[in-house]
């Protein structure tokens, strides 16, 4: 298999495809349960969950943790690409963290924003 076909294959995977192989689809009834459990283990955060700010989530609002964690997994797919030693490749895959977690910060806003009265 090629490169760009595992790639391919690991975004489907992302979107819902198979949630299961990226391991966003881990049996986790609750996304906000899950990282509460999960932030007392002795671990690293990774890049994407650090900028996604993953434990953060005052209202413990389940959608915002759902959308942090998918975020942060995007993010965290992005950085394993192999930039080959090459500046452009390294500009490219921080070009796009940054518009992912720009569009999950918005993407919080949407679904935590009360209606306009």
């Amino acid at each position: 298999m090629s490169w760009r076909q595992d790639w391919a294959d690991r975004l489907d995977d992302f979107c819902g495809l198979n949630p299961q192989a990226i391991g966003v689809g881990k049996p986790i009834v609750n996304a906000a349960t899950y990282w509460r459990n999960h932030a007392t283990e002795e671990r690293k955060v990774t890049k994407g969950e650090y900028r996604v700010g993953i434990d953060f989530n005052p209202s413990s609002h389940s959608g915002v943790s759902h959308i942090k964690a998918q975020a942060a997994a995007l993010i965290d797919l992005i950085e394993e690409i192999d930039d080959k030693g090459d500046g452009e490749i390294r500009r490219l895959k921080a070009h796009a963290q940054t518009i992912i977690e720009d569009g999950a910060m918005w993407a919080v806003k949407a679904t935590t924003k009360k209606p306009q009265e």
